[in-house]
């Protein structure tokens, strides 16, 4: 769970903020009771449940009125979950975003839901759910869902309507490809795929209207076509150097696309030690415009290599390096590559990102120096690829 999760107040909690203010003094007290936006906002609903719980959310329920609830449900099993989630079930005609982290004895209460007229993103994960028996069509029932994440689930067992745009999920199968590509509307999406389908021969399928796109590993990408593409992401979630095809894979799928990309986004482990220059000298790469590489210490001088040239990547007007720990000679590299560059009239913006602290301070002077009237270098907090993901996480 995330860390800002852990932070956030549980609703049903009376020490929490709003039932606080509302013992404050008669003026707060009426003012919150006839503000239920306020209450609808967000309703948090975890575990520990005091055994005042179901009171407390029967009352709470009441305090939003008709409004939509923004709603995120944690619990694993016992009997005083079940009550408190038959209360929640009663008001799913409200429910506008729903995240759900639970075991899969909940799964009942929501599959008896045929209707959620107002729900427009969802975020599921069924603990113990995973088999290949586990099926699911919760999610036809809301007529204004955009958005879906599905944590370790694929698309053949929670079916999803055609009308999503954003979808955040698991490749499983073959099946899950056929039917992502189904998706007619999808323009954001998030894949992490099982490894075992990274080594299958499946066919390829196209994402007719995806603009952007996410992956774990580059592996994933010989299986997709996108040619609306314009933002591409690729950052491995397992350690360890990704296999050589990884790199030929990327470079396949840009070329199949014939995509135009404005944005890439390269985790550490992508590159292994060849120098990217063809995948850099692609029609799909001659657009770019923004360029985020998290560079391990043994590719600094195959980048440098790679994009010293301003033929390569022409349109490139900002370029983010993230750093681990780079050598003085490899220091002098990357200086090397950014001087070229801004004189070459086109490179604009520099952000450097250092993994360890103190860094920066070598730099200092040299990035005073390279900066001018229409270039700035700068040094920025470490924010890898890896934090660039679009929809894992639902707002």
């Amino acid at each position: 769970m995330q860390e800002k999760e852990r932070d956030v107040h549980h609703s049903l909690d009376v020490s929490g903020p709003l039932w606080v203010l509302g013992r404050v003094c008669g003026f707060w007290r009426d003012t919150l009771h006839s503000s239920p936006a306020s209450w609808a906002r967000k309703l948090v609903v975890q575990q520990p449940f005091s055994k005042y719980a179901p009171e407390i959310l029967q009352t709470y329920l009441e305090h939003t009125g008709e409004h939509l609830l923004n709603l995120q449900v944690s619990c694993r099993n016992s009997a005083k979950d079940n009550e408190i989630m038959s209360l929640l079930v009663q008001s799913c005609q409200r429910w506008k975003t729903l995240r759900i982290d639970a075991d899969k004895s909940y799964m009942p209460h929501f599959e008896s839901i045929s209707h959620f007229p107002a729900l427009q993103t969802i975020d599921i994960n069924f603990y113990n759910a995973h088999g290949p028996t586990y099926l699911s069509d919760v999610c036809l029932g809301a007529p204004q869902l955009w958005q879906a994440s599905l944590c370790g689930h694929g698309i053949h067992q929670i079916k999803l309507p055609s009308g999503i745009t954003h979808f955040s999920g698991c490749i499983i199968c073959p099946e899950d490809l056929h039917l992502l590509s189904q998706l007619r509307n999808l323009r954001r999406c998030h894949l992490w795929m099982k490894h075992a389908m990274a080594t299958q021969e499946v066919p390829v399928v196209t994402v007719a209207h995806l603009t952007h796109l996410y992956v774990d590993r580059g592996d994933t990408l010989k299986f997709l076509s996108a040619p609306r593409l314009s933002s591409l992401t690729i950052n491995p979630i397992q350690l360890g150097p990704q296999p050589s095809s990884a790199q030929e894979s990327i470079t396949r799928f840009l070329h199949r696309s014939r995509c135009h990309l404005e944005s890439l986004s390269i985790g550490k482990a992508v590159f292994t030690l060849d120098t990217p220059s063809r995948m850099f000298a692609l029609e799909a790469c001659s657009t770019i415009s923004r360029l985020k590489l998290e560079l391990h210490p043994q590719m600094i001088n195959g980048i440098v290599e790679a994009l010293t040239s301003p033929s390569v990547l022409p349109n490139l007007h900002h370029l983010i390096l993230c750093l681990s720990k780079p050598s003085g000679d490899q220091y002098d590299a990357l200086l090397h590559l950014v001087r070229s560059r801004r004189d070459a009239g086109l490179l604009k913006v520099v952000e450097v990102q250092f993994k360890a602290e103190g860094y920066e301070y070598y730099w200092e002077e040299d990035i005073q120096a390279l900066n001018g009237d229409d270039f700035e270098m700068r040094v920025e907090k470490w924010d890898p690829p890896g934090r660039d993901v679009y929809l894992r996480y639902l707002p």
